[in-house]
């Protein structure tokens, strides 16, 4: 990330903010449906199926970044008397040198992914039957209302200098979008209510393949003009349980 800055008695120079973290989850829900066929063979106790599934998945992210090396400096200005003056590399090492250089960021994400599943059911006889499948699909991660303040060296929270507002740095966009490679692996047991309607519950490992972001430049009268943000998240892996309902045609 690259915004115009100034030192007393130099030139603007641009400023790199390159800084790394770990997101929290926070709990979410997941809702989905599915519909398939299933083959059902006499002389088998397994009984395979496949399905086309689709969930959404909305949770929040937190997250506490840092700068792990010294900022560079990317561009200098020059003129005949910069010479006398102290080599600005070492004055914003100084400012914004590692670790220094922290931001707080959330953003609520909203997941929809298609799934397509393989799923191999035990014949028991009886009214439960246990089953077990994985799938593989894409997702839509879509990011929104995202923000980064800046915690230090500004403060607890970075300010504008006319109006005092908190200075959202993705403020000109706070919402942007990708789309990622998805699987997952299930197991579960049903329970026959009907001859047609079973009930379910199930344990599912989720992981979506990481995604980037691109968020607005900030953009507040009195604060330096930056780069739009650009946001790289890890993979997300999401263990959940869930229970439903299944009619059979």
């Amino acid at each position: 990330m690259r915004g115009q800055y100034a030192l007393p008695g130099m030139k603007d120079f641009d400023l790199v903010v390159n800084t790394q973290g770990r997101a929290k989850q926070r709990r979410s829900a997941l809702f989905g449906a599915h519909v398939g066929y299933r083959f059902d063979l006499p002389t088998f106790r397994l009984a395979p199926a496949v399905e086309v599934e689709g969930m959404r998945l909305a949770p929040r992210h937190d997250a506490n970044l840092f700068n792990p090396e010294a900022s560079g400096v990317a561009h200098v200005g020059s003129s005949p008397y910069q010479a006398l003056l102290d080599d600005p590399t070492s004055v914003v090492t100084k400012k914004y040198g590692a670790g220094l250089h922290r931001f707080s960021t959330r953003m609520r994400t909203d997941v929809g992914m298609v799934m397509f599943n393989a799923v191999f059911a035990y014949r028991s006889g009886g009214r439960f039957e246990p089953y077990a499948g994985v799938g593989f699909g894409v997702a839509r991660v879509e990011a929104r209302r995202a923000v980064a303040y800046q915690t230090n060296p500004s403060g607890p929270i970075e300010m504008t200098p006319d109006t005092h507002e908190r200075v959202n740095h993705f403020n000109s966009r706070d919402r942007a979008n990708d789309v990622a490679v998805a699987w997952q692996v299930k197991g579960g047991l049903r329970a026959m209510l009907t001859e047609r309607v079973s009930a379910f519950v199930e344990y599912r490992l989720i992981r979506v393949a990481a995604t980037n972001f691109t968020f607005g430049a900030t953009r507040y009268t009195g604060h330096a003009p930056t780069d739009p943000w650009r946001v790289k998240h890890a993979a997300m892996r999401v263990s959940t349980g869930l229970m439903g309902i299944r009619y059979s045609l």
